[in-house]
């Protein structure tokens, strides 16, 4: 539709017009693969957030330039299914922001479990931006995090990190354990 709106002149022109095209065919085709088979990841349904986690982050070090390191510290091993999924979402989305837009070569993640609640970090060695002017209205993937942890009653915030990078820092409060019958 976007050749027949305005033809090419020249072979060379309807050559380039078309490497674009094809460029951006690709470049969707991937999104859609990623967004596939983020969407029931089996992982954290037989693994659990830990090994999730884990295994999203070494995939991303091993696909992208950035290198992605990931700890993990006294995470309870049972953690209720949305809140673990919530927590996979807010890592999958933070890293692909960092992938997309920081320019950064490394970003660590860190889950920590506490009394009743876990904590995630996301931190990034890249550009950074100005978190009081967050631009939740035009990105739907920040949008999203603040959903996802906000229906939990988590919060989330983005801070500067000195020298350049960005940090998301997340709580997700837990539910009290439910005692045995």
């Amino acid at each position: 539709q976007l050749l027949g709106l305005r033809p090419p002149v020249s072979d060379a022109e309807m050559q380039a017009r078309l490497d674009d095209l094809s460029a951006k065919t690709r470049a969707l085709s991937a999104d859609v693969h990623r967004l596939s088979h983020g969407l029931h990841p089996a992982k954290l349904e037989r693994l659990g957030l830990v090994a999730a986690i884990r295994g999203f982050c070494r995939e991303l070090d091993t696909a992208e330039q950035v290198q992605v390191r990931f700890a993990a510290d006294d995470v309870p091993v049972s953690i209720p299914d949305d809140r673990a999924l919530c927590l996979y979402r807010v890592t999958q989305e933070g890293l692909w922001n960092v992938v997309k837009h920081s320019g950064a070569q490394h970003a660590s993640v860190l889950l920590k479990g506490a009394a009743s609640e876990l904590i995630l970090d996301i931190i990034d060695d890249g550009v950074g931006f100005d978190p009081q002017r967050i631009p939740s209205a035009s990105s739907l993937g920040i949008l999203g995090m603040r959903e996802r942890v906000g229906m939990h009653g988590g919060e989330i915030r983005w801070d500067a990190v000195p020298g350049g990078g960005m940090a998301v820092h997340v709580r997700m409060p837990l539910p009290p354990a439910s005692t045995p019958a």
